[in-house]
């Protein structure tokens, strides 16, 4: 993908996976990777901003569910994670900072679609998410 490209071109960081949505791209980075991904004040992300004309998110790689929730909602300030099942089907709670809750699940549940989309393209076992 051409996106892919240009990110590692930009970051000179290598890409896991790009996963492009209507209003932004999110990069997938390996681990310990996401500080020269961002760049010294932001800078690479500003570059890739400029040039997709998209909002950008980088979110670094962990094997471990939790954690990469964690990290998909990192900027939300994330309190915790709670796993259920409901129904016979795996569900995740990811309680926020109150204040970035609104924030967290967006406009029409828009950054809570994006957010479950990311985390079930590699853990396919949950089915859903909400936000506490």
């Amino acid at each position: 993908m051409w996106a892919i490209t240009l990110f590692e071109g930009i970051t000179n960081v290598p890409v896991k996976d790009c996963i492009e949505f209507e209003t932004r791209f999110v990069f997938i980075v390996p681990p310990g990777s996401l500080a020269k991904a961002i760049g010294k004040k932001g800078r690479n992300l500003a570059r890739m901003r400029e040039t997709l004309k998209k909002r950008i998110q980088v979110i670094e790689w962990n094997d471990d569910v939790e954690q990469f929730i964690r990290r998909v909602f990192n900027e939300y300030k994330v309190q915790k994670v709670v796993f259920e099942e409901r129904n016979g089907a795996k569900h995740v709670t990811v309680f926020v900072d109150p204040a970035k809750k609104a924030s967290a699940i967006g406009k029409e549940g828009a950054n809570l679609r994006l957010s479950h989309q990311v985390i079930s393209s590699y853990f396919e076992d949950i089915k859903s998410i909400s936000i506490g």
